[in-house]
C-alpha cells in the first residue's frame, strides 16, 4: 500500500489512514450472516463422511459414500481461481450469492438419496463448486468493512 503511494509520490507519513474507512455497524451483522454461510458450506464436508460405516450394512459401497466427501473437498483448488476472479470482479456479493444458490442448489440433489446415490454424488459435486466462492470471500470481507486496527494490523 504504502509502495504504491510512494510511487505516486505521497510519502507514507503524509497519508492519514484514520478517515480512511468508515465503519458501520451493520459490519457485525454481516460477519454473522457471511459467518452462517461459511458455517453451512463446512457442514456439508463432513455430513457423509458418519454413514460410511452404516453403509457397510446396505448396498452402497462405503467407498461411493467418502467418494462423495472426497470430491467435495477436490473440486476447491480446482474452482478457487474461477471465484477469485469473480470476487474480484464482481464482489463479495456476488461470489458470495453465486456460492450460497450452487450449495442451494447441491443440497436439494442430496435430498434425492432415494431415487440414487448418485444425486448425493452429483450435490456434493455441485455444492463443492459453491465452497470457494463463500471461503474466497474471507479477507476481501474483513478489508472491506472493518478497518486496519479493527483486524488487529
Amino acid at each position: 500500500y504504502f509502495t504504491l503511494l510512494q510511487v505516486k509520490g505521497y510519502h507514507p507519513n503524509e497519508v492519514d489512514l484514520s478517515d480512511e474507512y468508515q465503519l458501520y455497524p451493520m459490519r457485525f451483522v454481516i460477519v454473522f450472516i457471511f459467518g452462517l454461510s461459511q458455517f453451512m458450506i463446512s457442514v456439508l464436508l463432513n455430513t457423509l463422511n458418519p454413514i460410511a460405516a452404516i453403509s457397510a450394512s446396505s448396498t452402497i459401497d462405503p467407498l461411493v459414500v467418502n467418494l462423495g466427501a472426497l470430491l467435495f473437498a477436490l473440486v476447491y483448488p480446482i474452482f478457487t481461481f474461477p471465484a477469485s476472479y469473480v470476487i474480484d470482479t464482481y464482489g463479495t456479493r456476488a461470489g458470495i450469492t453465486i456460492g450460497s444458490l450452487l450449495a442451494l442448489i447441491g443440497v436439494s440433489l442430496r435430498m434425492l438419496v432415494n431415487y440414487s446415490f448418485a444425486w448425493v454424488i452429483v450435490g456434493q459435486i455441485i455444492a463443492g463448486i459453491g465452497r470457494p466462492f463463500i471461503l474466497n470471500c474471507q479477507a476481501k470481507i474483513s478489508a472491506n468493512w472493518f478497518s486496519a486496527t479493527t483486524r488487529g494490523g
